[in-house]
């Protein structure tokens, strides 16, 4: 009953029989569990089928090609067939590669179903065998009535009260499934799955990250352009009213004010008084002119310094200003040397020769 317990050893109920082997789907055996997968939401249009290798995943990779070439030549090797490799990824021992295979009539490309290719991949196992093909799954979501069979039979090893129990702690009925879960292995299993989907979960996230990086510089630059945009367009609209002033001048000169012009006249009188009046606009203009002054005479008299200039900037300006005092110095050395050349030519042709 200890070995039962744990699922492995053999049980030994007659002298003339053989004992029964014990494994872990034994009704006794206690390392048993209900876990919870997502359900395949894949139609039969997608034409998703698993192939199962129980190679590592590392050299399933490196057989790709050989992997689409075997396949494309059970398909005939047809030149309106093409085999394509989805995704490779490891599942507990073995490993998980899904194939699709596009058909193309007439320039219209259409992808073969699902449960088509399953089949004929079934009728090929010997030949996928060589390749290293364990077992052909399509990829397709079930169907209610599928799921009503799979929850009312509970699986080899599973008590029926622990399926009933599990079904009803289901978190959500309609995306997720009770799976059973068998000894340490099937654990194992599952646990190396979720590392394996929670590091692509984190490669995802690290890749979204970074096209969110790439946006929001992006979106900086587009936001300088716009800003450099709309000061260029105001400075065009500025140069446009002006042109039009002077086109209007130009137009009414020697006519006389129309009733428009006054009212527009009268307007910006109207608007002029406003600005003029004491507590008003001009008052507070005044008020902000003479708070403006006041700052920068205090500025003044505390000694500091009105403008900086930055560190960079001054080594610059220091290393141009060297470069300047040098090459007048040079000059002015060349300048010298050519002076007493001359001196030199003067004196040796005297002052008879030099007339």
């Amino acid at each position: 009953m200890l070995q039962a317990s744990w699922g492995h050893g053999k049980a030994y109920y007659s002298h003339q029989a053989q004992p029964i082997t014990l494994t872990p789907d034994n009704p006794f055996c206690r390392f048993k569990a209900v876990a919870y997968s997502a359900m395949p939401k894949h139609d039969n249009k997608d034409g998703l089928v698993s192939l199962m290798f129980k190679k590592k995943q590392a050299e399933v990779e490196a057989g790709k090609p050989q992997i689409i070439s075997s396949i494309s030549q059970l398909l005939g090797n047809k030149p309106s067939l093409t085999v394509a490799v989805e995704t490779i990824k490891a599942a507990g021992d073995t490993t998980e590669v899904v194939v699709t295979v596009t058909e193309n009539n007439n320039g219209q490309a259409r992808k073969v179903p699902a449960r088509d290719l399953h089949n004929f991949m079934n009728t090929q196992a010997t030949q996928l065998k060589n390749i290293g093909v364990e077992m052909v799954i399509p990829k397709l979501s079930f169907s209610k009535n599928d799921i009503a069979q799979y929850l009312d039979s509970p699986p080899s090893g599973i008590d029926a009260r622990l399926w009933k129990q599990a079904i009803a702690d289901n978190p959500s009925p309609t995306t997720l499934i009770p799976v059973p879960l068998v000894g340490f292995k099937s654990l194992q299993t599952r646990i190396t799955a979720q590392e394996a989907q929670n590091k692509a979960h984190c490669g995802r996230l690290d890749t979204l990250a970074q096209d969110i990086e790439n946006l929001n510089k992006k979106q900086a630059d587009t936001v300088a352009a716009l800003t450099e945009a709309k000061r260029k367009q105001l400075e065009l609209a500025h140069r446009v009213l002006r042109v039009l002033v002077k086109q209007e001048i130009t137009r009414k000169t020697g006519f006389t004010i129309s009733c428009e012009e006054e009212q527009l006249r009268g307007q910006l009188e109207g608007l002029a008084g406003e600005m003029a009046t004491p507590t008003q606009f001009k008052g507070r203009l005044n008020e902000l002119l003479s708070q403006v002054r006041l700052q920068s005479q205090t500025s003044v008299l505390a000694g500091g310094e009105k403008y900086t200039l930055d560190q960079y900037a001054v080594q610059d300006i220091k290393s141009v200003l060297k470069d300047q005092q040098e090459g007048i110095q040079a000059l002015v050395q060349c300048v010298k040397e050519d002076l007493k050349d001359l001196e030199v030519i003067m004196t040796g042709l005297g002052p008879e020769n030099s007339k």
